[in-house]
């Protein structure tokens, strides 16, 4: 499937990702400290509500974060309690974007990005039982202070100062064993930079620095149900499709649709290559709309305010449909543009297209006899 389910859906954290200005600042004042992180539907992903924790533990800062059921996604030691100063959060109101500072101290969350500036603790110090020990299971990999367990169902990446599993000062929940292609792990010769990965989770350690590209576990179930309705589409019958019809055509009914030959075309305004074929689409459905051919376009739910403005200015030959972000589920989709056409018996013949079927394929699906 495309990388981290098109970036767990939603493509509109491209111009977001860094942009904290907009975010609700809140200074903490005492400690433990607890932030809720509203969930959120992003066409088809499902982002639980989030619990972001503060507390000291043996005059360390710990963040912690929880995902709804009772899901730790990691706990990290961040930096030393200077006695006076508290730290600041700060949560993005729309989406799932948040920073802890805390002096020149960091992190900084996103869908799974994950990014720490975290204080160097002394490798001659006794203080190491802020979190505990890792996970017990099978060790994957190691490189430096970084080394990848696994328990259960889930691969765990951790950091420890001392280089054991009884003293660890990082864990990050990292992969799920069903969507693990791979692993490894490697040094660079100056011994400051170590990374590791399993599939396409990768995390990278300076010391200080600490970056990680990680699978949550919200994410873990959006990309394991895609991957399964991915594999049961083409030959299944068309899923529904939600939303709110926009501009002037109406969207056809159930009845209109049968014994017609339909294209789907998932596409949004902010979607480059999508407003590009749109031309296309609109000669299909001109050249082989009298033959039996129905045109759909739905529009992506997330970032759709200029979507009537776009409509105006521009020719729809077809109706076009607002995604409530359901039907993006049903249909598996992991990308923009992504093209489905389906046949007169109403089954998908191809699925998540990313060019538009050829006209050679729509005439095959038109000369097929309609079945009653």
């Amino acid at each position: 499937m495309n990388r981290r389910l098109m970036s767990y859906a939603i493509l509109f954290l491209v111009a977001a990702v860094g942009q904290l200005a907009f975010a609700q600042e809140q200074s903490v004042t005492a400690l433990p400290f607890a932030k809720e992180i509203a969930p959120i539907n992003a066409d088809g992903l499902e982002i639980p509500k989030q619990r972001l924790e503060l507390t000291d533990q043996g005059g360390w800062l710990v963040a912690t974060l929880t995902a709804e059921p009772d899901e730790l996604e990691w706990k990290i030691v961040l930096a030393k309690i200077t006695p006076g100063s508290m730290p600041k959060v700060s949560v993005h109101p729309q989406l799932p974007l948040f920073e802890i500072q805390y002096g020149p101290w960091f992190i900084r969350e996103s869908l799974g990005r994950l990014r720490v500036y975290r204080e160097m603790k002394d490798f001659g110090g006794n203080t190491w039982n802020q979190i505990g020990e890792a996970p017990a299971g099978e060790t994957l990999c190691t490189a430096g202070r970084l080394f990848v367990v696994k328990k259960d169902d889930w691969y765990w990446v951790c950091t420890s100062p001392k280089f054991d599993k009884c003293t660890i000062d990082t864990l990050i929940r990292f992969q799920h064993e069903k969507l693990k292609k791979g692993h490894g792990s490697m040094m660079f010769a100056d011994g400051k930079l170590a990374e590791v990965f399993c599939g396409e989770a990768r995390c990278h350690d300076e010391g200080d620095l600490l970056v990680a590209e990680r699978i949550t576990g919200y994410g873990s179930r959006a990309m394991i149900s895609n991957a399964e309705t991915k594999k049961s589409i083409i030959g299944s019958h068309m899923p529904t499709i939600d939303g709110r019809a926009m501009g002037d055509i109406p969207m056809p009914s159930h009845a209109d649709l049968k014994g017609k030959v339909i294209l789907v075309d998932f596409w949004a305004t902010w979607c480059g290559p999508c407003v590009k074929k749109l031309p296309a689409v609109n000669v299909l459905q001109e050249r082989f709309e009298d033959r039996g051919l129905v045109v759909v376009g739905v529009h992506a739910n997330q970032n759709s305010e200029k979507l009537p403005e776009f409509m105006a200015e521009h020719e729809f030959k077809f109706p076009v449909v607002l995604s409530n972000g359901e039907t993006e589920k049903r249909f598996a989709v992991s990308q923009f543009p992504a093209y489905f056409l389906v046949g007169r018996d109403g089954k998908v013949v191809f699925a998540h297209l990313t060019d538009l079927p050829t006209d050679a394929q729509i005439e095959a699906e038109l000369a097929k006899k309609n079945e009653p």
